[in-house]
């Protein structure tokens, strides 16, 4: 659930379900103990000939493409589930919390302050929108309104908020699992992503 990187860095990477989320690819979890680099960020050429199926052939593309950023995200980065109750899609997640009284999100909400708790993280990239509304719904911090005011980059699913009280930056970046991503996308998407990093102080 949590990567190899646990609590050693500032920095969390949130993605919303081990299900799929409407998509093309399944996300298929490839924890397995091995040193080096995190699954979700690793770009070698023997992890993607080895998943070329799996969830992430974008974002390795991406990484791959980016090698400054690829180095950033493995450098002590935390990667994890939003909500570690495995369904098959985002719609099953939806009515799993809805047929328990809104439970799954309430106890996905006490690993989430948790994890924030242990890390005292300055940043949360959060991948894709459906997963910074349900950090939305864990922790409820921010307004239907001021999520859609909060698109910043390139992209309609690029997004700058702050949790005031916890003096964190959240970071929305677009599910590399989607269609409409293209080379040029991914080339003005790391743009973006260096400068606030930059902004930030996370990376020179």
């Amino acid at each position: 659930m949590l990567g190899c990187y646990y609590a050693q860095s500032p920095i969390i990477y949130f993605s919303p379900n081990p299900g799929s989320w409407g998509c093309e690819m399944d996300f298929v979890p490839a924890f397995d103990g091995r040193s080096g680099p995190n699954p979700l960020f690793d770009s070698s050429d023997e992890y993607v000939r080895g998943r070329q199926g799996g969830y992430g052939r974008k974002w390795r593309q991406f990484l791959a493409d980016n090698p400054g950023l690829y180095h950033w995200f493995n450098d002590r980065v935390t990667s994890t589930f939003l909500c570690p109750w495995r369904t098959p899609d985002g719609r099953d997640l939806d009515n799993l919390d809805r047929d328990t009284d809104h439970r799954l999100f309430d106890y996905s909400g006490q690993l989430v302050r948790k994890i924030i708790e242990h890390h005292t993280p300055r940043l949360l990239i959060m991948a894709g929108i459906k997963s910074l509304h349900c950090l939305n719904e864990t922790l409820r911090v921010w307004n239907l309104a001021e999520i859609n005011r909060a698109v910043v980059g390139p992209e309609p699913q690029c997004r700058k908020l702050v949790i005031d009280r916890m003096d964190i930056t959240v970071l929305q970046i677009p599910h590399f699992s989607y269609r409409f991503l293209s080379s040029l996308h991914f080339e003005i998407l790391a743009g973006w992503l260096r400068m606030e990093l930059r902004e930030i102080g996370l990376k020179n």
